[in-house]
């Protein structure tokens, strides 16, 4: 094992960087691009009234960056103590295989995904209805803004539904 510890720490600075000098080049590009996706996504929304968005986008990106660096630092450990030279980089395929099994987990998600978008839809797209309504609603921007917020909001509700609907046992499930 040659990878040096003090470079994968200095790689791992960025997000996925790190695991890709330790080559696990698919689950480095997925960790990069939701770091960089999430950036973009706070970047193109700040210019509107969606700051339930931009604060959701700015809260994950600390979660995403130091997730990254820590597992690059324990797979770094992983593969000396396995002596690995060139790991299997199969994160494509079953990277998220305990989400899919875990059935509890499921339903976490979609309850956050729910009260969430609850929340999203009555704070800013029924705050900025509510004030269109109120004042003058000749603006072209606001329009877009409610859209948008409502948008994003019937996705999330829509997504936990999904979510919670999708969990049902069915005679062959376990619950991990």
């Amino acid at each position: 094992m040659n990878k040096n510890g003090f470079l994968t720490f200095l790689f791992s600075i960025v997000p996925g960087a790190g695991h890709m000098y330790l080559g696990y080049m698919k689950r480095g590009a997925f960790y990069m691009i939701s770091f960089w996706a999430m950036i973009a996504l706070a970047v193109f929304f700040s210019s509107s009234e969606v700051y339930m968005l931009v604060a959701l986008t700015f809260f994950t990106l600390p979660v995403i960056w130091f997730y990254a660096m820590f597992e690059s630092m324990h797979l770094l450990k992983k593969m000396r103590r396995d002596q690995v030279e060139m790991p299997e980089d199969t994160f494509a395929l079953s990277g998220l295989d305990w989400f899919t099994r875990n059935k509890r987990m499921h339903k976490i998600v979609a309850i956050i995904l729910i009260v969430l978008g609850v929340f999203f839809l009555l704070s800013t797209a029924g705050d900025q209805l509510l004030r269109r309504i109120v004042s003058d609603w000749n603006d072209r921007q606001d329009v877009k803004n409610i859209i948008i917020s409502s948008l994003i909001a019937v996705g999330l509700i829509a997504g936990g539904v999904k979510l919670m609907l999708g969990t049902k046992k069915s005679k062959g499930d376990e619950e991990v």
